[in-house]
């Protein structure tokens, strides 16, 4: 019984199947299918361990299945990757191994130039293992099972691309230095938006245009910071 599940949310234009499913993967896979054209989804149902229809951006597709308790709770760790992420499945192995390995509470692939980077801490470098830091991208979390639950205590669905990454960090003890890291012997790419075949898929989900106002509104409400300055404690060599 495998312990490490992997989440994706899904639409009409991806190709992470060919690059996340494999035999030798150690992970399950499940899926939310946000799109409307059932020959896509049946095409891709034969793939995962479980796979299921919701409109939704990627967290509150993953919301909508850890409601379902009993179908995770075998699981220790859960990576929530966004569906273009261009990783692999050696490099997803490695992702769970390396976290479980320094016990992180949660992580991040670095993220190579070829792609968007959303901080210069987030990007790859040589000859380092990890990086401790404060802050990750909600591309591609990978969370450990208390730490999950901490993160899904404050979430809420009314938000949308934006305080992901603040909301995770703050939930798990924001002061820790060694709760994150950014895993440097794993590395991504944020595919740019150009190179996409109908742009952000995630711009068709509803109200994602008021995404900021509502992440800066339900942070007030909960008390928590509105924003994060990235920063790295510790290099691992």
């Amino acid at each position: 019984m495998k312990k490490n599940l992997l989440f994706v949310s899904f639409g009409d234009n991806t190709n992470f199947v060919d690059l996340w499913i494999n035999d030798k993967q150690n992970y399950d896979i499940f899926g939310i299918y946000y799109g409307n054209d059932n020959l896509i989804y049946n095409k891709y149902k034969s793939k995962f361990t479980f796979i299921d229809k919701n409109i939704g951006d990627k967290f509150q597709n993953f919301n909508y299945i850890y409601k379902k308790k009993k179908l995770i709770e075998q699981y220790d760790y859960f990576f929530l990757l966004d569906d273009d992420i261009i990783i692999n499945y050696n490099e997803i192995n490695d992702m769970f191994d390396l976290s479980i390995k320094y016990k992180l509470k949660i992580s991040t692939p670095s993220f190579l130039p070829a792609g968007k980077i959303g901080y210069p801490t987030l990007k790859h470098k040589q000859d380092v293992i990890l990086s401790y830091t404060n802050y990750l991208d909600s591309k591609s979390l990978l969370f450990q099972k208390d730490a999950l639950k901490n993160f899904m205590e404050v979430y809420d669905d009314s938000l949308i691309d934006y305080g992901i990454d603040v909301l995770c960090i703050w939930s798990n003890n924001i002061k820790s230095e060694s709760n994150f890291a950014i895993v440097h012997d794993v590395q991504c790419i944020n595919p740019k938006d150009n190179i996409k075949k109908n742009g952000r898929e995630l711009l068709k989900i509803q109200y994602i245009e008021y995404g900021k106002d509502i992440w800066e509104k339900y942070s007030k409400n909960i008390d928590c910071l509105n924003r994060i300055i990235p920063k790295i404690y510790k290099n691992i060599i």
